[in-house]
């Protein structure tokens, strides 16, 4: 299971529904993973807070205990062709959500989110991802 970045934002900030959720993963026989484009989202929003020290403990505590789930070439061209498809629909999301799905789509994994952008993507809710 692939934790998207606005998941990981929710526990960060400690929403119950995310926290509890997360503890529900842990305890499957799955691993859970987080991506490169989440980590790469989370160290950006850092730079912007105004609570940098405490964020960023955080943000280290959740990164290192997690496996990593990489933007390969394969996910890269997924993630490309739902970018312009989704484009092309007049549909656009963050081109770092069409990276995670490209991911969690090439590599079979489910993806647990808060951000209902990936509705926009049917190979997603063919993974059976779980939008919060």
């Amino acid at each position: 299971m692939i934790l998207d970045t606005s998941f990981v934002i929710d526990v960060l900030e400690n929403k119950e529904e995310a926290v509890e959720r997360l503890k529900q993963a842990e305890n499957s026989s799955k691993p859970i993973k987080i991506s490169s484009p989440t980590t790469f989202e989370l160290w950006s929003g850092l730079q912007r807070s105004n609570n940098k020290q405490s964020e960023k403990q955080s943000i280290l505590e959740i990164v290192s205990s997690m496996n990593k789930a990489e933007l390969d070439d394969n996910a890269a061209k997924k993630g490309g062709e739902l970018d312009a498809k989704l484009i092309s629909q007049g549909k656009r999301i963050q081109p770092q959500d069409c990276m995670i799905a490209g991911i969690a789509i090439t590599n079979s994994e489910k993806l647990l989110t808060c951000d209902n952008d990936f509705n926009k993507i049917s190979e997603i809710s063919n993974l059976k991802a779980e939008i919060l």
